[in-house]
């Protein structure tokens, strides 16, 4: 009779630790699109006219320091290329803007780019924060390293 109270007792535990690996490896889905212009340092307009703006990170506004260089730097990256969009809670900012991680082919992650090369700062935008901890590692070592614009020394 042990046996089964045993078994009964550890069956809650066993379950949440297997479904607690699954969760950790979940794959996301990501969906192509075509970028068409880049607005500025975080948000992009891609075909059909929606715009995304890049979930986890805050550039500078336009007329503000560091602005140009953030949208060059961005326009770089995935102006006229195909990325890969992935989606976390919210679906749409307070302007209709698409909130969305983006991913070059290659799984290059562009907004952890944009903050480890110093052209956005980490920014939380509840409750979507998947990678919220690892944007703001990056912003860290941007800063040590005095990374682009936003953190190089006078």
């Amino acid at each position: 009779m042990k046996p089964v109270f045993v078994l009964w007792f550890f069956l809650p535990f066993s379950v949440l630790l297997l479904s607690g690996c699954l969760v950790s490896k979940t794959v996301y889905q990501k969906e192509p699109a075509l970028v068409v212009s880049v607005v500025d340092g975080d948000t992009i307009k891609i075909d059909g006219g929606e715009s995304v703006r890049l979930i986890g990170i805050n550039s500078t506004e336009r007329g503000e320091e560091c602005y140009a260089e953030a949208k060059e730097k961005l326009e770089g990256m995935v102006g006229g290329k195909i990325v890969f969009l992935e989606m976390d809670v919210e679906n749409r900012d307070k302007y209709k803007r698409l909130l969305r991680y983006v991913y070059l082919e290659s799984g290059e992650f562009v907004n952890q780019k944009m903050v480890e090369r110093g052209n956005a700062y980490a920014y939380e935008y509840p409750p979507s924060v998947r990678y919220a901890a690892q944007f703001s590692v990056a912003e860290g070592i941007a800063k040590f390293r005095q990374e682009g614009c936003l953190w190089q020394s006078s």
